[in-house]
Formats: C-alpha cells, structure tokens, sequence
C-alpha cells in the first residue's frame, strides 16, 4: 500500500476577503497535479493579484507553466455563478463562503462541489487552566474578528474552574461588548446570561455573542 496523488484537473476555489485561502489551495492543487481557477472578493483584489503574481513567477522558475494558476478579475457573484456552471471546463469546485453563498452556489453549480460547511468552533477550559490564561485566549478568540471561520461560539468549562473563577470570566467577557447565552447552570452562576436553545449550540454567528 501507498500513497498516490491523483489529479482530478481544473479545480476552482470560491472564497471570500481572505487572501491566506490562495497559498493553501495553490499549493495543495499544484502539488497534487491539478490546475486551479481562484474567484475571490472585490474587497481583497490588489492583495489577491500580488500573491498570485508571486506564486506564478515561482511557478515560472522552477520549469512549471504559470497557467496552472489563474484568477477570476471579477469575482462577482453573477461569474462565480457562471464558473460554477462550467461543466465542461472545471472538475471540482470548493466553495469557502458563508451560509447566503454555499447555499445558492449549490443551488445553481452544474460541476462537482465540495462546501466548507457551517461549523462551531469549541474552546474547553478545563479545572487546571490558568485563569488569566483561559480569558486571554477566549478574548482574542472572539472580539478582534468575530466574523473569522474559526473565531469561538462555544466555551465548555470545567465545573471545578467555574466554582472559581465563572463570575469573573463573564465579566470580563462583558466587558468586552459579548454578547451570552448559556445553559441552565451557566445562568445560575450569573443572573445576565441569556438562557441558550439547543440551535444556539449549532449555529454559526458571525456575532460578538458567546455560549456557555
């Protein structure tokens, strides 16, 4: 048994304003054999059009045809819909966006998909944690980008930690302009938190709002 790459041919990348999404799939589609067609946002377009004129002179230096890259000047929604229907010219499509935008680009692609799906990202503070620890790294997980993919919406906290520091950390998560919601028990604790349903625990916000 090994490990084969297999090409699967022109893969086009649907993303949003972030340029880190170029490096990753040109370097996971170049190396696998594949072609890719980039389609990203208005609101990062002369910082798109630099990595890529990077990423295609290296290309061009170590014997490989710069083609292989290629990106969509226009990335509004009427041509991504439009790339996304181009059976015969595009194998795979990967589709980074929000919710609005998955759910119509599935709706109208015609090639094959792969969606980046709505997620919920976790953060575990368990008895041994340092408290100020435990509150820098949920702070900076959430305030200075809530609309990230991987910014937090859940915190799950040891019983033994919140016998000691619970009151607190929501504090100063107040402080920071979150807005939260949590169980029955998180409520107990401190009278200001909002009681969460169990969609709540699924939902990905996009929001400076926490649950506990």
């Amino acid at each position: 048994m090994k490990k084969k790459y297999i090409p699967l041919g022109v893969v086009a990348i649907i993303y949003e304003a972030r340029p880190s999404v170029i490096i990753d799939s040109v370097g996971i589609c170049i190396r696998t054999g594949n072609s890719i067609i980039l389609a990203g946002s208005r609101h990062s377009l002369n910082t798109d059009k630099t990595i890529i004129t990077i990423l295609r002179n290296i290309l061009r230096d170590f014997g490989i045809c710069p083609d292989n890259i290629q990106y969509l000047l226009d990335g509004s929604h009427k041509n991504k819909t439009t790339l996304a229907r181009q059976k015969e010219l595009v194998d795979l499509m990967i589709i980074r966006g929000g919710v609005e935008v998955v759910s119509e680009m599935t709706e109208q692609a015609l090639v094959p998909i792969i969606i980046a799906g709505e997620g919920n990202c976790h953060i575990y503070i368990d008895e041994s944690a340092s408290y100020n620890m435990a509150c820098d790294i949920v702070i900076n997980s959430k305030v200075p980008r809530p609309k990230a993919c991987n910014a937090v919406e859940t915190v799950l906290i040891h019983k033994n930690w919140a016998s000691k520091y619970f009151n607190e950390f929501i504090n100063s998560l107040f402080k920071e302009k979150i807005e939260i919601f949590g169980c029955n028990k998180s409520i107990e604790l401190h009278s200001n938190i909002k009681p969460a349903n169990i969609n709540h625990f699924k939902h990905e916000f996009f929001l400076p709002l926490q649950l506990l």
